[in-house]
């Protein structure tokens, strides 16, 4: 059961994580071009990139609990590198799951376990591990506003806060000085009928600091929070 829990631990972190860098979909949404415009500007510039921030992790799956350090870089394309590291009383630290996204794929290397997995095998092997289906690419554009406006539904921005829907319902991203501070969605999972996706951004001096992500219905957490600065 220990095994089992902390392999939807380490699922939990990938999935949700996994979003740091996710690209857009095709377009879906009827939007005023010139509104379309002002969206996908304001999104680009309150979205994380270029980021270089290591710190401390925590992933909570109900009552079970894994700690760590991580180190996330993204760059200014948008492609993404999430290592998550733990240690033990009779080891140092070792990384146990490296998530990466490029050019449209995302890889997850499990180096506790020795597997590596990319694309479709990513959504199965989280589906096998949760025990429902997992829409990944909806839910890692999610997390760090990885979308664009062709992907909404009736998207209404101003300096405070975009709204609209997406597929599962409404959702609401509010910003503070022009970057985004807490962002509220449908959880695309299989059985989260009704449940919310919600992340919290931290910041400082315009970088990405750290982010807590949360399926409040679940207990499924995912926190990051950045100590040191790179690059």
């Amino acid at each position: 059961m220990r095994r089992r829990r902390r392999r939807a631990a380490v699922a939990v972190a990938a999935t949700l994580t996994a979003a740091l860098a996710a690209g857009a979909c095709a377009p879906r949404a009827t939007i005023a071009p010139s509104s379309c415009a002002r969206v996908d500007s304001f999104l680009a510039a309150a979205a994380p990139r270029d980021v270089h921030v290591r710190g401390r992790a925590q992933v909570d799956v109900d009552d079970y609990r894994v700690r760590g350090r991580f180190r996330l870089d993204i760059d200014a394309a948008g492609t993404m590198t999430l290592a998550l590291e733990s240690s033990g009383p009779m080891s140092g630290p070792r990384t146990d799951v490296v998530v990466g996204w490029a050019v449209d794929t995302l890889r997850v290397l499990d180096r506790e376990h020795g597997e590596y997995l990319e694309g479709e095998a990513v959504d199965a092997r989280a589906a096998e591990v949760l025990d429902e289906a997992v829409d990944v690419a909806a839910l890692v554009r999610r997390v760090l506003l990885a979308v664009r406006c062709a992907d909404l539904e009736g998207a209404r921005l101003d300096a405070a806060a975009l709204s609209g829907r997406v597929d599962g319902g409404a959702f609401r991203v509010e910003f503070a000085g022009g970057r985004a501070d807490r962002g509220d969605w449908p959880a695309p999972l299989e059985r989260a009928e009704g449940e919310r996706l919600r992340v919290d951004y931290r910041w400082e001096g315009g970088r990405l600091r750290g982010l807590t992500v949360r399926l409040p219905g679940r207990r499924w957490r995912v926190w990051l929070n950045g100590e040191a600065f790179d690059g």
